[in-house]
């Protein structure tokens, strides 16, 4: 659960570390994160809410989600480089390959190349922040964002390994 005041405590903190961490690399798109669009959600995922809290970005409508930290969280074996802008690595099972090239807009599942939208993932300093939705596509999940609550809400299709 998370520690309310806690949280607003340490909230100016987290936006300065945030902002300062989370720079465009040179293969991003145009967009480029203001603190105004940081959220700060728990994360929930079936009957469980982690210890851990989650920075996003909201872009309009849309929520970016850092795919590396929501991997690590969730146990999945899924290792962002922003670096070099890409991620690999298995999701759940050790069949279920995953590759995303940012470079490319190009994501490997299962040996299956798949384009996507380049303004639906981000490369920033940090992490590859990837749409909400477009990783539930990805990933066997449902990701429900409800800003109001602060929350992350995690449906997933098959036990995750935590949950195994």
């Amino acid at each position: 659960m998370v520690n309310r005041p806690f949280l607003l405590l340490f909230l100016p903190l987290l936006l300065v570390v945030s902002h300062a961490s989370a720079q465009p690399t040179p293969s991003s798109s145009s967009w480029v994160p203001r603190d105004e669009d940081v959220r700060i959600l728990e994360i929930a995922v079936g009957p469980y809410t982690l210890e851990d809290v989650i920075l996003v970005y909201q872009d309009g409508t849309t929520t970016l989600v850092p795919l590396g930290l929501l991997s690590e969280l969730l146990d999945i074996a899924v290792v962002a480089s922003p670096a070099s802008g890409a991620a690999e690595g298995f999701i759940i099972r050790e069949d279920r390959t995953f590759f995303l090239d940012t470079a490319r807009t190009e994501v490997i599942l299962e040996g299956k190349i798949q384009t996507y939208d380049p303004n639906r993932v981000h490369v920033l300093s940090d992490d590859i922040y990837v749409d909400s939705q477009l990783l539930a596509r990805w990933y066997p999940m449902r990701l429900d964002v409800d800003l109001f609550a602060s929350r992350l809400r995690i449906i997933s299709t098959e036990p995750l390994p935590f949950e195994q």
